[in-house]
């Protein structure tokens, strides 16, 4: 008779998990503790493989739900009794506890993973240049250190690190090293369940000073005055990392040239100010500030420097000179000194220079030779200067533009009048012009100009060129007239008694003539223009006489010689 197959129902299996308080990590890696941990999204089960597990049977997936452990197991056809030393794990990875439905076969796996495997640290230095001299590692600026560590199971829980002899504490994100001396980095990692990784270690030193370089003139020299035969020695130290390079250049325009060993020549170069500049840089690339010797290469006869004192003019390759002008030559010799300096006109005999000179203006061109000597006769090449002599000041005028009028020498303007002004020069060219209105302060003259007021002006003028020569000043006196003139209208008869009842107007018998004319205060009447009913304007020349009767209007104009106006418009009637 079969058994009756009986069913479970409600079977549970719980882990019993032992938690252990975290330990301290001050002194380095600690394998002795170990804990469980869940993955909290997957939750995944992830057992230390040293530490061995129980089975107990819960009547619920609550945590207190009562629970009973498994007493009675087979382990090889034999049974034992696992809960005096629990069930011990052999190898890391996912572990499976089977239950086997004896009556229907069917089989239920339970998952967890064994983890006995420490996490593997990586220490990183980056950011700075690297030099290994014998056994000593060394570092530049900017040198930062990182930590990473991987765990193929349960994960890296915590890195700890250590600088020189200081404890271990959590690594929270990469730190620098801003002080030069050696240093030590110690480094482990921890996983989830207590597995200590063994501990990494680094030595090396940071080097953030440059090197230092002096610079040495190797004889033939006089303080910084050097001769072509000169050299000049670099030499340059640096510790820990050590001298990588020095490098050189002479003056500004040149490139820098890595430094040989061997003493550097001054002959290729010329005669004058130079600089040597240089600087080393060490094997971890901290660069030295660049140092710059000074000197002078003497290999030539003194040189000589020419001066215009007082007024000149450079144009393209024209040099302009007024009569007030002198000509100053300044040797100089920094090695030996300057003997003598000597000058010649035109192609005369040289002769000494012992002061500025100036020239005579009766001579548009001058050529000037000049040398000059050093205390041990080295004479410079014959050097020449070209003048050109301007001794005549400018010439300036005036124009109007606009209304005007002259008489006897005096000028008469409107408002509306600009006055311009213009000069020219044959030699060195106009510099500027400048007016003075009566005893006012001189202007200089930029653009044309007016005067809005009526009234007599008193205005001088005159021109200067580019070498002080100064025109003797223009007068002109300027009358502004603004006031038109005024209209003067006579008829040679009476008028009739009464007036016409029909216009209104005045009433003149036949045969009436009408006398036009203007009067002007200022600059005068230019004349007398009318028109008669509406018709084509005409200048007034004779008196206008009226033989037909009828009503008439007229309208008579006039203007002075500056285009002031003035109108007036008169009716009346003649009758027989």
């Amino acid at each position: 008779m079969k058994r009756p197959l009986v069913k479970i129902f409600g079977l549970f299996f719980s882990l019993l998990f032992v938690t252990v308080l975290a330990w301290s990590q001050q002194n380095g890696p600690d394998n002795s503790h170990k804990r469980v941990y869940v993955d909290p999204q997957t939750h995944a089960i992830y057992w230390p493989k040293s530490m061995p597990f129980y089975l107990r049977l819960a009547t619920g997936p609550e945590k207190n739900a009562p629970s009973f452990l498994l007493k009675n197991v087979f382990s090889g056809g034999q049974k034992a009794a696992p809960e005096k030393g629990g069930v011990q794990l052999d190898v890391s990875g996912r572990q499976f506890i089977r239950w086997h439905n004896y009556l229907t076969g069917d089989s239920i796996l339970f998952v967890f993973y064994s983890d006995g495997d420490a996490p593997a640290v990586s220490l990183h230095l980056e950011g700075a240049p690297s030099h290994k001299t014998g056994e000593q590692l060394v570092y530049g600026s900017g040198l930062k250190a990182s930590l990473t560590a991987r765990d193929s199971l349960s994960g890296v829980e915590d890195i700890f690190v250590a600088i020189d002899d200081a404890n271990f504490a959590p690594y929270k994100a990469p730190f620098s090293f801003t002080q030069e001396r050696p240093y030590r980095i110690r480094a482990y990692a921890v996983d989830r369940v207590g597995n200590a990784s063994a501990v990494v270690s680094k030595d090396f030193t940071v080097d953030l000073t440059p090197p230092k370089t002096t610079c040495r003139v190797l004889a033939h020299a006089i303080g910084n005055v050097l001769s072509p035969q000169a050299e000049i020695e670099l030499k340059a130290s640096d510790n820990p990392a050590g001298v990588q390079h020095t490098y050189f250049k002479f003056d500004s325009t040149q490139s820098f040239s890595v430094y040989s060993g061997q003493p550097i020549s001054v002959a290729s170069l010329g005669t004058g100010s130079h600089s040597l500049t240089y600087y080393s840089v060490d094997q971890v690339e901290n660069k030295e500030d660049t140092t710059v010797f000074r000197f002078y290469l003497d290999k030539k006869a003194p040189k000589i420097n020419t001066f215009v004192l007082g007024d000149q003019f450079i144009q393209k390759t024209s040099i302009y000179i007024s009569p007030r002008s002198k000509i100053k030559f300044q040797a100089e010799d920094n090695k030996i000194g300057v003997q003598s300096v000597e000058y010649a006109l035109k192609k005369g005999d040289f002769q000494p220079y012992s002061e500025p000179f100036s020239l005579s203006p009766d001579q548009k061109t001058y050529t000037i030779g000049y040398r000059v000597k050093d205390k041990l006769g080295n004479v410079s090449g014959e050097g020449h200067l070209l003048f050109q002599m301007d001794a005549i000041p400018p010439e300036s005028q005036l124009r109007f533009d606009g209304p005007d009028f002259e008489q006897r020498g005096r000028f008469w303007i409107s408002s509306a009048t600009k006055i311009v002004l213009s000069a020219k020069d044959a030699d060195s060219g106009v510099q500027g012009i400048k007016y003075q209105i009566g005893d006012d302060p001189e202007t200089p003259y930029e653009k044309p100009f007016s005067f809005e007021k009526e009234g007599r002006y008193i205005l001088h003028f005159f021109a200067v060129d580019r070498v002080n020569n100064t025109e003797r000043p223009h007068t002109i006196s300027v009358v502004v007239d603004n006031t038109p003139p005024r209209i003067v209208m006579n008829f040679s008869a009476a008028p009739i008694a009464g007036a016409d009842s029909d216009s209104g107007a005045v009433v003149y018998p036949l045969d009436t003539s009408l006398f036009l004319g203007s009067t002007d205060a200022s600059s005068g009447a230019a004349g007398v223009w009318y028109s008669l009913n509406g018709g084509k304007e005409k200048q007034y020349r004779s008196p206008l006489t009226f033989k037909k009767p009828g009503t008439y209007k007229i309208m008579v104009r006039t203007e002075d010689r500056v285009h002031n106006q003035s109108t007036k418009e008169v009716r009346f009637s003649i009758q027989e």
